[in-house]
């Protein structure tokens, strides 16, 4: 007779998985004192290797992340320099109309009054280079200015960043004199007029045929309010406004100056931070 006994075989009992602390609990238990000793000395190691390890994974993404704050500064410092310079040339070229104008109203003969409209109409212009400010005021937004190893350079970001804003809104006042000047030369003399004795006459005719809004017409015209060289030059009002159009030049050469310097001096602080060196 064929067995067929079908009732489940007898299974020993899950063998459970003694814990850290377990072993420990029975050790303590058994009175084993030796391994109640290493049992603690291995959780206490595995929780310092722990710190240590997540300590030098925050240390090594602090690194990386102060390596992108120098890189962007770096380019925000060079890019600063680069426009302050630039401006700083052109306020010159600007100035440098100015004076033809100024010295004009004292030389015995009058200059052309073609030449008098061009140095005039270089005149009202300005160059104003803005320091480029978003990553230094990320930095110190975000409160990462811990991260940056460099004393000097973490003590010069915020006090670049105030000076900057500074000198922004002081300069302010010099462009608003500069326009304000520039309206009372356009309410003494035809700047429209001025402004087209700087063309040829081949250009002013092409452009008022291609151009409908051009406010000149092609072809023969008249001057509806005549100006001579003598007029401009013995006129007290765009004298004044040229002296100060003069003034308001000289300080956006000097502001353009202290921007380049104080960006080529940050500049310099986070090279000497990405070479590792305070």
């Amino acid at each position: 007779m064929i067995d067929t006994d079908t009732s489940t075989p007898e299974t020993e009992p899950p063998v459970q998985r003694q814990f850290l602390l377990g072993r420990i609990a029975a050790a303590i238990k058994r009175q084993d004192w030796f391994w109640v000793l290493v049992e603690v000395i291995v959780v206490v190691l595995g929780v310092v290797i722990g710190f240590q390890v997540t300590a030098w994974g925050q240390a090594q993404a602090n690194r990386a992340q102060e390596e992108v704050y120098l890189r962007q500064l770096t380019g925000d410092f060079r890019e600063t320099l680069t426009e302050a310079r630039q401006a700083f040339r052109r306020q010159q070229d600007v100035s440098q109309n100015v004076a033809s104008v100024l010295r004009a109203y004292r030389t015995p003969e009058r200059p052309p009054l073609d030449s008098l409209s061009v140095w005039i109409g270089a005149s009202y212009n300005f160059q104003l280079a803005t320091p480029i400010l978003g990553t230094a005021q990320g930095i110190i937004a975000t409160g990462d200015l811990s991260l940056l190893r460099n004393d000097s350079l973490r003590a010069a970001l915020p006090a670049y960043v105030e000076r900057s804003r500074e000198r922004r809104g002081s300069i302010q006042v010099s462009i608003d004199l500069y326009g304000a000047a520039f309206a009372r030369v356009l309410g003494e003399a035809d700047a429209l007029e001025m402004a087209v004795l700087r063309f040829r006459p081949s250009l002013v005719d092409s452009l008022a045929e291609q151009d409908p809004t051009f406010p000149f017409p092609a072809g023969p015209r008249r001057t509806p309010f005549p100006t001579t060289a003598e007029d401009v030059l013995s006129n007290p009002d765009i004298y004044s406004a040229l002296v100060t159009a003069s003034f308001m030049s000289g300080a956006l050469i000097e502001y353009q100056s202290e921007v380049a310097a104080d960006a080529a001096e940050m500049l310099r602080l986070v090279e000497r931070a990405q070479g590792g060196s305070e």
